[in-house]
């Protein structure tokens, strides 16, 4: 199968059948690949692969003392600043940064809380006035790159439980947005328009895996790398040049589209690639969400760069926008 938008913008995939002989009886798998349309990474799916046992071992929860719910005595501070506080939320320094400006972000360091459903509003809006207090007070201001972060669970990699972002403020982008931001370079050079606007724009022509068209767009992705991931913008030149009405509409959209997320599917990533910082963006904020449960990643995606899930994109739209619904109604 092949959708084209324009010569740039193609949705490609394939199908094909793969038997094996078991007890006398023949099983047939149907393995679709498809091309992710900003990296053109090949990614398969094979919807048999979510009965495959797993032998998860035994599974030590014994944890020691949450060093976020005590951020004065647990946590450092930065060299350049010391922690900022908002109401409930505070950001500190990371003690274990994997960047220059590497923050950690607690929507709520008074209650010990695991999920988004047990924060509110007022916390996660406060978490993101944080964040631009953060990037003002950073001394190397060639440093434009804001990505907002998050480990959602154990087996998506948090260290602690306790609900928390990763703020990563870089001079170069990271690898996968590197690809993006030159994939949305060439687009604009060659047609003068977002290639993200009009990724969005074809999809709402097919209304296969649409989600949100509002202030944030949001769909399924058509070539995901985990399981029922979602992408999406959100249309603004930055989060933080909206006007105080869209900023708080952009918080409620994002706070119940996270509270759903973790609903349906427990544990997973977040980034959001924020674009405030750059003068000549592209593009707009980006979002993408992907479930993460245990043991989810193996050979195909370290060593080949190849992504094998299990969950299909249109489904995921589709349960994904109903339970949504059922928020906004």
């Amino acid at each position: 199968m092949e959708k084209i938008y324009n010569e740039d913008l193609k949705l490609i995939s394939k199908e094909y059948s793969v038997k094996n002989l078991f007890n006398n009886e023949f099983e047939r798998f149907i393995i679709e690949e498809r091309i992710d349309p900003i990296t053109n990474f090949k990614i398969r799916i094979n919807k048999s692969i979510r009965n495959k046992p797993r032998n998860y071992g035994r599974m030590y929860t014994k944890r020691s003392k949450c060093p976020f719910c005590d951020p004065e005595k647990e946590t450092p501070d930065f060299e350049f600043s010391k922690k900022i506080y908002i109401g409930d939320s505070v950001l500190f320094s990371n003690k274990y940064p994997y960047g220059k400006y590497h923050a950690v972000l607690v929507p709520n360091y008074k209650k010990h809380v695991k999920n988004f459903s047990q924060i509110n509003y007022l916390d996660l809006y406060n978490s993101f006035i944080l964040i631009k207090e953060f990037y003002e007070r950073i001394p190397e201001k060639d440093y434009k790159y804001l990505f907002i972060n998050l480990n959602k669970g154990f087996s998506a990699g948090a260290s602690q439980e306790h609900l928390h972002f990763q703020i990563l403020i870089e001079n170069e982008p990271t690898n996968y947005f590197k690809i993006y931001l030159n994939k949305s370079n060439k687009y604009f050079d060659k047609y003068k328009k977002f290639f993200i606007e009009d990724y969005f724009n074809f999809e709402k022509q097919l209304n296969e895996r649409i989600i949100l068209d509002g202030l944030i767009k949001l769909w399924s992705s058509f070539a995901p790398f985990r399981n029922n991931e979602l992408i999406g913008y959100v249309d603004t030149f930055g989060i933080f040049f909206l006007s105080q009405n869209k900023f708080e509409e952009f918080i409620k959209n994002l706070y119940n589209i996270l509270v759903v997320y973790e609903k349906l599917y427990e544990n997973f990533n977040l980034v959001i690639f924020d674009t405030t910082l750059l003068r000549e963006s592209r593009s707009y904020p980006i979002i993408r969400i992907s479930q993460r449960p245990l043991f989810d990643i193996g050979y195909m995606e370290i060593c080949h760069f190849e992504y094998v899930i299990s969950s299909i994109p249109e489904e995921t739209a589709r349960e994904f926008k109903e339970n949504l619904e059922k928020i906004f109604s």
